[in-house]
């Protein structure tokens, strides 16, 4: 089982394909698996690194108070770990506030950032979502029916429409998580803040929003692209939260010719 000891924890990995390197940083409370087409796609080209952030999945679930620098550091300690220097970062909503601290922060090891429905700072909507979602769990709700939740406040109205796309959803949903873990990672989104600093990020960056998402709004992305130089904004249509599970070939594609464009 790839488990690499870094920044104190053990952090559970998986890498396919090979070539330049690809980190994918999956949401809040979502782990390695939600990426998993994604890296069946990317890594036709690339070698392609997913992880379970601390709190998630097969890796460790410290009970202190996590904070995204602590999060990025993981990543980094990962990079270094398996003998690389550089590489291109993927994150997801909460992921995206990682890739920002790491491009940021650790410019000689970020060759591009994406950063997808992120926020710069998060929204009341956006914790309280956070925190509907612990309470799920202490109150032992269904997976079905939390699937159903992730369903309403991720999906856009017309993908939302279509033929089994909840239980496609719900089938898609991470196993279960621990509240430690969920509890301490909403501590680290609530203290995010990058507005004050998100300008220094200096690699190319690809922002992507989306118009129908309702917990990171365009906003904060559109406040990202005013503040960094090298960037490539795109907003999806008649999309939710997800791009990535909604529109999977439209967000690939635009993926690869970014990650091959010559900016980059």
């Amino acid at each position: 089982m790839p488990i690499a000891y870094v920044n104190g924890i053990d952090l559970y990995y998986e890498s396919q394909g090979k070539g330049r390197p690809i980190v994918l940083i999956a949401g809040f409370g979502m782990d390695h698996r939600v990426w998993q087409y994604t890296a069946d796609v990317l890594s036709r080209q690339y070698r392609v690194i997913f992880l379970d952030n601390r709190g998630v999945g097969q890796s460790s679930c410290p009970d202190h108070a996590y904070t995204v620098k602590m999060m990025a550091e993981d990543t980094i300690g990962l990079i270094a770990t398996l003998g690389l220097s550089s590489a291109d970062f993927v994150g997801a909503s909460f992921g995206g506030c990682v890739v920002q601290e790491i491009a940021a922060r650790h410019p000689e090891i970020a060759r591009s950032a994406t950063i997808l429905c992120s926020p710069v700072k998060a929204s009341p909507r956006l914790l309280q979502f956070a925190r509907l979602r612990i309470e799920m769990l202490q109150a032992d709700i269904p997976s079905a029916i939390v699937g159903r939740f992730f369903a309403v406040t991720g999906l856009s109205n017309d993908y939302m429409t279509r033929p089994g796309s909840v239980e496609q959803l719900v089938s898609a949903s991470p196993a279960p998580v621990s509240e430690i873990g969920l509890k301490q990672q909403l501590h680290a989104m609530s203290s995010f803040d990058s507005r004050s600093w998100v300008g220094e990020i200096r690699c190319p960056t690809l922002l992507i929003s989306a118009d129908e998402d309702m917990l990171v709004e365009l906003a904060d992305v559109s406040f990202m692209a005013s503040m960094i130089k090298r960037h490539r904004l795109h907003v999806f249509e008649k999309t939710g939260h997800n791009p990535w599970f909604e529109q999977p070939d439209d967000f690939h594609a635009l993926l690869l010719d970014f990650l091959s464009s010559p900016i980059n």
